[in-house]
This record gives structure tokens, C-alpha cells and sequence, in this order.
């Protein structure tokens, strides 16, 4: 049930459900502005962000530069 899997990922991760996804997601977003030349808006929709800003706010919270900084600084 939701609560069994909430508790075994806090247990896991030392985060909330909610965190996880989240943090989950970012990553995932981070590995196609390298990866691709998908454009920032393909990436935040395709990672289920629902606003450009709430992805900014969050990308950078995480990595600390906004997603195109973060393109330039990775890409290879």
C-alpha cells in the first residue's frame, strides 16, 4: 500500500516520495540536456514538469545554474 512504499523509500533514500521523484526526475532531465539537443521546453515536458519556471526553480536548486548553463558547461 502507499504507506508501506513511502516508509521503504524514506528508508532507502533518507527522502520522501515526493524528493525521490523529484531529485529522480531532475537527474534524468540533466542527462538529456547532454545527451540530446532536445530543447529545454521537450526536456522539462518530457520529465513532467508541469511550467518552465517550476523546472527552472528546481534544476537550479539541485545543480545550481539553470538548465542552458548546464548544457554549455556538460555537453560534449
Amino acid at each position: 500500500n502507499r504507506t508501506s512504499v513511502n516508509h521503504k523509500i524514506r528508508a532507502l533514500t533518507n527522502q520522501s516520495t515526493a524528493l525521490y521523484i523529484k531529485n529522480f526526475r531532475l537527474e534524468k532531465a540533466a542527462k538529456m540536456l547532454i545527451e540530446s539537443n532536445a530543447h529545454i521546453t521537450e526536456v522539462y515536458i518530457d520529465n513532467g514538469f508541469n511550467s518552465p519556471q517550476s523546472f527552472n526553480k528546481a534544476f537550479k536548486k539541485k545543480f545550481n545554474c539553470s538548465p542552458s548553463e548546464y548544457r554549455i558547461t556538460f555537453f560534449k
